[in-house]
């Protein structure tokens, strides 16, 4: 595993002790890795495809990612998800 994974899986035991549920957890897991992988954010779309799950699953997601202060985002623009913790 490489060392940028090592660091996602300890940041994911962080995060669930902050208050985030598994699938919330999981969600922001993705964005932290695409952006580790890609150097940009995914889109909405992309989550979708990565988690399996529905556009509207997701945007309910990010929406309490943000209100936690665990991502910013711009709505209705692509690629502008910043991870804040």
């Amino acid at each position: 595993m490489t060392n940028s994974l090592i660091e996602i899986c300890r940041l994911g035991d962080e995060i669930m002790e902050e208050g985030l549920t598994q699938k919330q957890a999981d969600i922001y897991n993705l964005i932290v890795k695409y952006k580790i992988e890609n150097g940009y954010a995914p889109t909405l779309t992309e989550l979708c495809e990565l988690s399996n799950k529905s556009i509207g699953a997701i945007q309910s997601i990010i929406r309490i990612l943000k209100r936690k202060k665990f991502i910013e985002a711009q709505d209705y623009k692509s690629r502008t998800i910043k991870v804040i913790k």
